[in-house]
Formats: structure tokens, sequence, C-alpha cells
């Protein structure tokens, strides 16, 4: 975890931006022939209202994959935590009934009125079933 002083967000400066991706990164682990998993991380600064879906979190998952150990924070110019965003907080919807798939989709979009503000999410993904997304 970082400290408050690495949040504040009003000492970045980046002209015209609506949004910056401060920080991301992605690990995987073969954890058997058929398994797998992934842990990701994403810290993005929003610097107005346009860039705020570009501070959603958004995943889709399927018969081979769920989503797991979801975290977010949302940090005020300062560097304050304003908000826990846990795993209940995100909106679930299941794909179109129309189709024959089996794709959910998990999503978050934050609605704090004052900017800048900073918003990391870290997740992870269990893969199950095989692994040709490798």
């Amino acid at each position: 975890m970082q400290t408050q002083a690495e949040f504040r967000s009003d000492a970045i400066e980046y002209q015209g931006a609506k949004a910056v991706i401060l920080d991301s990164k992605t690990t995987y682990t073969l954890t058997s022939p058929k398994a797998a998993y992934s842990k990701s991380y994403c810290k993005t600064l929003i610097r107005n209202e346009y860039g705020n879906d570009l501070g959603a979190f958004f995943c889709a998952t399927d018969m081979y994959s769920d989503l797991d150990d979801f975290e977010g924070r949302l940090y005020d110019k300062f560097g304050r935590l304003v908000q826990k965003i846990r795993y209940s907080d995100l909106a679930h919807h299941a794909s179109d009934a129309n189709l024959a798939s089996d794709v959910k989709y998990w999503s978050f979009v934050p609605s704090y009125p004052n900017y800048p503000y900073t918003i990391e999410y870290e997740w992870g993904i269990k893969y199950r079933k095989g692994i040709l997304f490798l």
C-alpha cells in the first residue's frame, strides 16, 4: 500500500489529459496444466468529468474464468481515502438472453464529484479447464 503523499493528484500536471494511468500491471501464474491465475492492478488519475469513464472497472468472465479477490479504493486530490470499493459494489450483468453464452460482466463506474481524484483497483481471475489463453 502506498502512502498518502504518493496519491496527491494535485501535484501531477498533464496538460489537456482527461485521465492518466499512473500504474498498471498484471501477473500470470500457472497453477496446474489446466489452471492459471492472473492478478491485476491499475491506478488512474481522473482529472475532470470527461475522464470518469476512464476510471471505470470492467471485467468479463465465462465458464472458464471467475473474478476473484476484487478490491478498489478512491482517493481525493490530497490522497485521502474517500471510498473503499468491494466486490459487493460491482454491478453484475449476464450476457444477452438471446445469445447462447455464459459470459458475465462485472463493472463499477465511480461517481465522485470533486476533481481530480485517483482510483485504484486490484483483482484476480481464476482460469480453469484449460489454458488456451496463454
